[in-house]
Parts: structure tokens; C-alpha cells; sequence
């Protein structure tokens, strides 16, 4: 089977014949497409690949890999594919706002219903960016009462708690619809898979809206968090 040295060489190739991957339907896209589907399941050069085709657009084609490979792969290796799938849907230039939190939340049951798909904690940070994108409607008071629904649902807060979040604000069905009771995820939370990068998205988010006081707040639990990690990993 194909090693990820296969695919970095194949990569090359590609880019040395000077190949426009952002061209819908372009000549390395089909290539793609086609490599992926005589590829090991397991190897991680598939999630590589799925990202190609993503970035160039070719989403119906995305979508048709991994209908192809779920069936084949066990439920953990499902979740990681089904994620580079929604995150690149995700990053898409289009459709914007709430078209695509829509979408993505429509996606999800999808996957969920027809290939077993099973999200968690990475599928909510995804679809948090996405709202963190939408900022007609998302403005930084439900960011902050966003943020504080994820800390009563256990993402860790520094000096605050579930009892008492970051902002204070009275718990709405707003983040409930959105985030994880929804999917019925249970996963642990883990400080760099999904905390990290999910307080950067909330800081920059409240930065990008002018509520300086959230994203330093956001920024001082996170370093709180990072110390409180280092220090588990010495004990």
C-alpha cells in the first residue's frame, strides 16, 4: 500500500507541474480522488488527501471518499475522517454565517445516521469556530454566555467553575442546541486537543469584536490551564 513518503512524492509532483489546487475539477483534484481510492484505510496519508480535495472545492467528491472508507474503518478512525471532512466544509468560502452553522449541524446528523459517525469534542470545537465566524448574530455577550455553557459542561475555567463561569451570564438552550449534549458526547476533555484551541478561537474571537475584557479573560484561563497541565505532566 501507499506510505505517506509515497504521498509527499505524489504531492510534489504535483505541485511541480504547476497544478492549481484551488481550482474546482482541476487535473490534481481527479488525481486525488483517484489515489485515495486504492489507499490504506488506516494510514494517515488518507486524512492528507481528503484535505486536498477539500481545498480544492471538491466537496461532493470528499464527501464520496469517506461514504467509501467509513464502512471499513473502525469507529475512532470514522470520527477522525468525518472531522477533516467537517473542517473542511467548514472552511469553505461559502456558503457564510447561518447557512453554514446550518450546515455543518445538518452534516453532522448525516454522517451520524448513515455512517455511524460519531462526534466529539473536535466536531464541537469545528462547529465553534463557525459560529465564532458568524458575527452578525454572534456577538460577544452570547460568545461570553457560549463560553460559559461550555464551562457548566466541563471544559476547565482557571480560577472559575461550573457553579460560577467566567462571565457570569444565566444559562440559555442557545449553547445546549449547538454543542454537546446534542451529539451525546461523554469524551473526556483534553487540554491540548481541545481546550487550547478552542480558548484561542473564543480570544480571538472577542478580540475580532472589540470586547477586549473577554478575550483577556479567555487568555488568562487559558495560561492558568497550561500551567495547571505542565504540572500534571511533572507529577
Amino acid at each position: 500500500m501507499p506510505s505517506m513518503a509515497t504521498y509527499l512524492a505524489y504531492k510534489r509532483a504535483v505541485k511541480s507541474q504547476n497544478f492549481r489546487l484551488k481550482i474546482m475539477r482541476n487535473p490534481a483534484s481527479l488525481r486525488l480522488s483517484s489515489f485515495l481510492r486504492n489507499h490504506s484505510r488506516d494510514d494517515p496519508a488518507l486524512d492528507c488527501l481528503l484535505e486536498e480535495l477539500l481545498k480544492s472545492r471538491r466537496v461532493l467528491a470528499a464527501k464520496k471518499v469517506f461514504a467509501r472508507v467509513a464502512p471499513t474503518v473502525y469507529a475512532k478512525r470514522r470520527t477522525v475522517l468525518a472531522n477533516v471532512l467537517l473542517h473542511g466544509i467548514a472552511c469553505q468560502p461559502a456558503p457564510r454565517n447561518s447557512r453554514r452553522v446550518r450546515k455543518l449541524l445538518s452534516l453532522v446528523e448525516d454522517l451520524s445516521e448513515k455512517h455511524h459517525f460519531q462526534p466529539d469534542r473536535v466536531t464541537v470545537n469545528i462547529i465553534i469556530k463557525a459560529i465564532l465566524s458568524w458575527r452578525s448574530v454572534f456577538d460577544n455577550i452570547r460568545l461570553r454566555a457560549l463560553l460559559d455553557h461550555l464551562v457548566r459542561g466541563g471544559y476547565p475555567a482557571g480560577e472559575f467553575s461550573r457553579q460560577h463561569p467566567p462571565f457570569g451570564t444565566v444559562p440559555t438552550l442557545m449553547g445546549r442546541s449547538l454543542t454537546f449534549e446534542k451529539f451525546g458526547i461523554s469524551e473526556n476533555v483534553d487540554f491540548n486537543r481541545h481546550v487550547r484551541p478552542l480558548y484561542r478561537m473564543f480570544a480571538k474571537g472577542f478580540y475580532a469584536r472589540g470586547d477586549v475584557e473577554g478575550a483577556r479573560r479567555v487568555i488568562g484561563i487559558l495560561k492558568l490551564e497550561e500551567q495547571k497541565n505542565e504540572l500534571a505532566k511533572e507529577c
